[in-house]
């Protein structure tokens, strides 16, 4: 059974962070790491890692604004 795709996007997040500053052995070993977690294939994941800011939703996104509006009080 994969993993489900809310673990995948915080899993994304984190090796994202770590692979956008490192240089190209730590970029290697991080996206050897998020390949073995998801079983994507590596362009997949080293486009998913270069990208990720762009790609996912903030949080402002996924909370309806009535929400925010509320707690902002």
């Amino acid at each position: 059974m994969g993993l489900d795709m809310l673990v995948k996007r915080a899993i994304i997040k984190e090796l994202a962070q770590r692979y956008q500053r490192g240089r190209k052995r730590e970029k290697r070993r991080v996206l050897e790491e998020f390949i073995g977690l998801t079983g994507w294939n590596r362009s997949y994941g080293s486009w998913l890692l270069r990208n990720c800011q762009s790609l996912l939703p903030s949080f402002q996104e996924l909370v309806p604004p009535s929400k925010i509006q509320r707690h902002a009080i």
